[in-house]
């Protein structure tokens, strides 16, 4: 992680803060792509993640993201709000991307609800700076807190939703159509816009529709088996409880797995697997590279039998 300064703290909407990290050198910092995000470190045992909104194509000066107070914060954006302000000091990650966009599609459709605007809100800038097809539907409970509205009404591909203006939930119909050959779908916000989207969206193309999650969707009950881990590089074995996640048992035995949202939804447990039946629970990873094996997700997922890491 790197030392940024916060240069410059706006009001993007109701409860939604924008912060500006420079170096406090003014040097470049690392480019990142449209769905990128960074951590931030707000204190000893609090990280989190939040989506990048500037373009980073070529070394930017800074990274701006948007922040939504959360009623129901598990201390992150609670923090942002109440304890950060212009000139400090926060330790940032480089910029990571699970959710990235893809730039050789023929048409693009975007659906965002609340704080989901933050990663689409730099797709939809990619699109129209090189003159893509695409389309936007952005759904919030007030305009009060719709961020990017100005910029977002300047576009005409993109449709604004407002549930107090009396208009009831957004209408997805005519985003989830069958759609054209080399559409893409791209969706981040609230969990019953995300499963909406997800359950309409069961027979477009394979790889063809995209999430990023807060949190995990509810699953079906799963009852846990207890399963065997070796640790290749040490040869350590060790044995993973029915009621103990595998990172827990990492832990537990001294080895040092980073890891932020705890669900399957940040990628930052990321773990190189050598060889095993992986049972996985996340929500990073595509089906194709679920399939492959050669990774898996620590804090959610599990081994039907023993499991091989290269750790």
């Amino acid at each position: 992680m790197i030392a940024l300064k916060i240069s410059r703290i706006t009001t993007l909407a109701e409860d939604i803060r924008g912060l500006t990290l420079v170096r406090p050198d003014g040097g470049e910092l690392p480019s990142f792509a449209p769905g990128a995000h960074i951590d931030l470190r707000l204190s000893d045992d609090l990280v989190r993640q939040y989506s990048l909104i500037n373009d980073g194509a070529k070394a930017p000066s800074c990274y701006q993201v948007g922040v939504a107070r959360d009623p129901h914060s598990r201390g992150g954006s609670a923090f942002v709000h109440d304890h950060l302000s212009k000139e400090m000091e926060i330790r940032v990650s480089a910029p990571r991307n699970h959710f990235p966009l893809v730039e050789d599609a023929r048409n693009y459709v975007f659906i965002a609800g609340g704080i989901g605007i933050t990663p689409i809100y730099a797709m939809a800038r990619w699109c129209a700076a090189r003159g893509k097809s695409w389309k936007l539907a952005y759904a919030t409970r007030t305009a009060g807190r719709c961020a990017f509205r100005d910029e977002l009404r300047a576009f005409g591909q993109a449709h604004l939703h407002h549930d107090d203006e009396g208009k009831g939930v957004l209408d997805l119909a005519p985003y989830l159509e069958t759609p054209a050959v080399g559409t893409h779908l791209f969706c981040c916000g609230p969990q019953p816009l995300m499963t909406a989207v997800k359950d309409a969206t069961a027979n477009w193309p394979v790889g063809s529709v995209h999430f990023e999650w807060f949190s995990a969707p509810a699953a079906a009950s799963t009852a846990n088996e207890p399963f065997e881990v070796v640790l290749h590089r040490s040869g350590q074995r060790l044995s993973v409880r029915s009621d103990q996640t595998l990172l827990a048992a990492l832990r537990d035995a001294g080895v040092p797995i980073a890891s932020v949202c705890a669900e399957g939804v940040c990628g930052t447990c990321e773990t190189p697997v050598i060889a095993g039946e992986i049972d996985h629970r996340d929500q990073v990873l595509t089906e194709d590279e679920k399939a492959t094996g050669k990774t898996m997700m620590v804090c959610c997922s599990r081994s039907r039998g023993t499991l091989v890491l290269d750790l």
